[in-house]
């Protein structure tokens, strides 16, 4: 999300950006978190797969996620004051 996008946007608008992203990113911590563990005992039962670096691969759309928020909540308090 560029900074231009969020400028026009209405502060109604990036309200519900800001409820949206506080949902979905502890969910997709959460998730991770489950993932990383799953994918530590699949790696003890059977062996490395491509599925033991999926928790990595995701990983950066949890930090883009989190970056969003604050970049969010940031132009949210430019605006209030």
């Amino acid at each position: 999300m560029t900074p231009e996008k969020l400028s026009k946007m209405t502060l109604q608008e990036l309200a519900k950006q800001e409820k949206a992203l506080k949902v979905a990113t502890p969910i997709l911590a959460g998730l991770l978190a489950v993932m990383f563990v799953l994918s530590i005992l699949l790696f003890v039962r059977q062996g490395f797969s491509a599925f033991s670096t999926m928790p990595i691969a995701f990983l950066p759309l949890l930090i883009v996620n989190i970056m969003n928020l604050k970049k969010v909540r940031k132009e949210i308090i430019s605006r209030k004051i």
